[in-house]
């Protein structure tokens, strides 16, 4: 049986408090940092896979939570697609947030400070272990949130320079990750 482990990071609402009503464990930081959230959870598991779920999503059924624990590659990554999302971009390196890998494999990624480039280094980590993946589209699961995060234009440019420095750098592993012969993009799970 699994474990529910909320990281209320840098939350000013309540949701440490309904957390604590569902989670088995619930963990409060203030770093403001997808990646920093996802190395605090980190550190208190004991399961050999960790399946990490953003929080700001909407519309993620049971079944889908189900899916992300339990279909193929035990062995590498699964990633649960948001809606929309074309076949093209199927076959790239996904930065979904609704992914489940081998937590020893976790435990190597330099999660702490990476904000939401976590994916993108975990897809790296996938690539240089030669570790099968997976996607599944969840339809139905949105990211409202996604368009509100940045207040001045300044700040999407300076985000859309950083994701091509982290591509171009890992540009090698993030190639064999798509030309891997074990990856594939999966079924879509409905609503």
């Amino acid at each position: 049986m699994g474990q529910l482990i909320v990281v209320a990071d840098d939350c000013n609402d309540d949701t440490a408090a309904i957390a604590e009503h569902y989670a088995d464990q619930v963990i409060q930081i203030a770093a403001g940092n997808k990646g920093a959230a996802m190395y605090a959870g980190l550190q208190v598991v004991g399961s050999e896979l960790v399946a990490f779920v953003d929080g700001d999503i909407q519309g993620l059924l049971p079944a889908h939570v189900t899916a992300l624990c339990t279909l193929p590659p035990l062995d590498g990554q699964l990633v649960g697609c948001r809606s929309g999302y074309s076949a093209i971009a199927g076959l790239l390196p996904s930065v979904s947030g609704e992914r489940r890998i081998p937590t020893w494999l976790a435990n190597e990624v330099n999660l702490a400070g990476a904000g939401w480039r976590a994916e993108t280094l975990i897809n790296v980590a996938i690539a240089k272990a030669g570790l099968p993946w997976r996607h599944v589209t969840f339809e139905g699961v949105t990211n409202l949130a996604k368009g509100k995060i940045f207040n001045h234009p300044l700040e999407w440019a300076d985000e859309l320079v950083r994701v091509f420095d982290i591509w171009a750098m890992y540009l090698p592993e993030l190639l064999t990750y798509v030309r891997h012969p074990h990856g594939s993009p999966g079924p879509s799970l409905g609503t």
